[in-house]
């Protein structure tokens, strides 16, 4: 098999795996009515659920990041899967609060394996001169993984049952852990050939400056300060995307009486705009803002700000007005998101930490999952949802001031990943 052929199977096998990491993580929030219903589970109750799923993703990601560089991705990423299948399979044998919480709680552990494991096996594969382009489209994986992962729910509950909206895709997930043990291949060297990505993080290996051990991977990567506030930035562009992740198919059916059928499909439009916007916006950066992509993230994060006003305003209006609106938040915060979490953190990794750069970013970036589980919901049965919505609006204006700072201290400098790798 030739390099070329390679870089396809590669590409292929982790995008396949992020996008079926969702199909046991997605159906809880398209049963989480049903729960309600049948099981009576409080609003709060499934919030706090979330939370603690998005709690133990947070912590998970510190920690897969950094054995994703010491043991490669393949045996993390197969690992990572079969625990989030068997636990979706485990929900859906149990009516105990516990054991939902406690199943989803270990379903966070096991899925924050996924991002910075994937992204690691894609680096090595792909040169930095069209990360943006190829991550874009790579980064589909998350706008389409949710599209089939909340239709496969809403089929599987409509047409059987809760429990086997939870079954069925565990069940999906472990096929694909067993593809990706046998196929994924952890770097071109394996295999005989070169690494096409030549940016290497400062300090990670022997220091030739100085003649002494230098800092791990990790270490370098939790000290540096372009990573840190790209997380401190991502916490709040992931609040808003886990808020529409856990509670968007719940606000159409309680807020605008959609069914329950409805309310699940319908809110596949924001995803459908996210696949859109993560390959434009890499793209874009690719062509324009290489030298640093925070600056198109800036953009991206006022975008998302007025489309979600415009949602607060016009979204009831109708059902194609909301599926419109709906897709075009997706396609700005999905468009900003991939481009802050993927190409930006891998150009300061590079092929030796990148997934200790991107476990820190989205680590960082996932205490913003854990205030989306449970804060919408104490926020809306307070004061409503139009409180909620400000909020969100709120905390992406102050996601974008705050990147912004940091692209004006950097702008004149050169490449973001040279930040890393040499002294500005």
């Amino acid at each position: 098999m030739n390099f070329k052929q390679l870089q396809i199977r590669i590409f292929v096998l982790s995008w396949l795996s992020y996008a079926f990491y969702y199909v046991s993580r997605k159906n809880f929030s398209v049963v989480k009515t049903t729960l309600h219903e049948d099981l009576d589970f409080t609003m709060v109750q499934l919030g706090t659920i979330e939370t603690l799923y998005a709690a133990s993703y947070m912590v998970g990601q510190f920690i897969s990041g950094a054995l994703g560089d010491k043991l490669g991705p393949r045996k993390l990423l197969t690992f990572g899967m079969l625990g989030s299948a068997v636990t979706s399979i485990l929900m859906g044998f149990s009516v105990s609060y516990s054991i939902f919480a406690f199943s989803l709680g270990f379903n966070g552990l096991f899925q924050s394996t996924g991002w910075a494991n994937n992204l690691k096996a894609m680096t090595p594969w792909f040169s930095q001169d069209n990360r943006g382009k190829v991550t874009g489209f790579w980064c589909t994986c998350y706008t389409v993984g949710p599209i089939v992962a909340t239709a496969l729910a809403t089929w599987f509950l409509v047409q059987y049952s809760w429990q086997a909206a939870f079954i069925g895709p565990g069940i999906l997930v472990m096929l694909v852990a067993l593809l990706i043990f046998f196929f994924l291949v952890d770097s071109p060297e394996d295999v005989g050939f070169k690494s096409t990505d030549s940016t290497v993080a400062s300090d990670v290996g022997d220091d030739s400056r100085t003649g002494e051990k230098s800092k791990s991977a990790f270490m370098k990567m939790i000290t540096h300060p372009t990573v840190l506030v790209y997380g401190v930035c991502y916490a709040f562009i992931k609040f808003v995307r886990y808020s529409f992740t856990f509670w968007l198919p719940w606000y159409l059916y309680e807020r605008l009486s959609f069914s329950k059928g409805d309310a699940g499909y319908i809110s596949v439009a924001f995803e459908m705009g996210g696949f859109f916007g993560v390959i434009g916006i890499g793209m874009l950066s690719d062509k324009y803002f290489s030298n640093n992509r925070s600056k198109i993230v800036v953009m991206c994060i006022l975008a998302m700000a007025g489309s979600l006003y415009l949602y607060q305003l016009f979204g009831s209006g109708s059902m194609l007005l909301n599926i419109a609106l709906l897709a075009l938040i997706g396609f700005v915060l999905f468009g900003g998101d991939s481009v802050l979490s993927a190409s930006a953190t891998q150009d300061i990794g590079g092929k030796d930490a990148t997934a200790s750069a991107v476990g820190i970013v989205n680590g960082i970036g996932s205490i913003g999952g854990v205030c989306g589980g449970v804060i919408p919901a104490l926020i809306t049965e307070k004061f409503g949802w139009g409180a909620l919505f400000y909020f969100l609006i709120f905390s992406t204006a102050f996601a974008g001031f705050l990147l912004y700072v940091c692209t004006q201290r950097s702008s004149g400098k050169t490449q973001i990943c040279k930040e890393a790798n040499l002294e500005a």
